[in-house]
């Protein structure tokens, strides 16, 4: 396999360990063009979270040693395994005033300041204190008693409101809309099931955002979709319902132990 693909599904492997999925490596899946490197940005993010969750009490410093988990992880996060790729995503991060740099004897070692924490505490509040939960799905009919008795209720019971664009008022470009909205949810549903051989093409995007601002996905589809999912989401752990009352008892489930019980849930 060339070192280039190997780079790509080691962080595919990285990213769906995060989002608690297991990655269903197969022949199919090797075969296929694997999709790229998240963005610059998005890896400069997940090197930070790498730090700030790295950082030893007191000294609040991380050291790169050659061949160390941590010196592997930061690699896979950046798509990289050559050292001067790494010091250039730290020197980026130093720039910012995230972290201090000092070598000694070959090792990196990284202080993490205080406006790293700062930083990532910020992010973090302003998506956990949303109460909104984004659905990404087909808005057919045939999808209506899925919604009404599936998942809007597994959402409610949950603690959550959920949303759907097409019932939002709004003034502005639809797409634009919709990327605003997921920018401010807690987390986003993706339900792919579909009209035979008419793909959700808008859901696999909307899903690809939120995995880019972080926003937990929860993916699901109905029973039939389970072999017509894309290869490059099939990795992720779906819900695959059979009716609206088993979509909304395993919905409920899957969103409180990813999240918990949700604020607008009543004891």
């Amino acid at each position: 396999m060339p070192a280039e693909k190997l780079l790509l599904l080691r962080r595919k492997m990285w990213e769906a360990n995060q989002a608690g999925a297991a990655l269903k490596v197969t022949s199919d899946y090797l075969a296929a063009e694997l999709s790229p490197m998240p963005s610059f940005s998005r890896r400069v993010d997940d090197l930070l979270e790498l730090m700030v969750s790295k950082a030893k009490p007191l000294t609040r410093t991380v050291s790169f040693e050659p061949g160390s988990d941590t010196t592997v992880e930061a690699g896979t996060i950046i798509g990289s395994e050559h050292e001067k790729e790494l010091m250039f995503f730290l020197s980026y991060l130093q720039k910012r005033g995230f972290i201090s740099i000092s070598i000694t004897n070959g090792v990196a070692f990284a202080g993490v300041q205080p406006e790293a924490f700062i930083y990532r505490e910020s992010e973090q509040r302003q998506i956990s204190s949303s109460t909104r939960a984004f659905v990404a799905m087909w808005f057919g009919g045939e999808m209506s008693a899925a919604w009404q008795d599936g998942l809007e209720p597994a959402i409610g019971d949950a603690g959550y409101e959920a949303f759907r664009i097409d019932k939002h008022e709004h003034v502005n470009r639809i797409d634009d809309e919709i990327l605003a909205q997921i920018r401010t949810s807690r987390f986003l549903v993706a339900d792919f099931t579909s009209e035979k051989d008419k793909p959700r093409g808008g859901v696999y995007f909307e899903a690809g955002f939120a995995l880019g601002l972080n926003v937990p996905v929860i993916w699901t589809a109905h029973e039939r979709m389970e072999k017509e999912i894309h290869f490059d989401t099939r990795q992720y752990n779906h819900i695959f319902w059979t009716d609206p009352a088993d979509l909304r008892e395993k919905l409920w489930n899957r969103i409180v132990r990813l999240l918990g019980i949700g604020p607008l849930k009543t004891p």
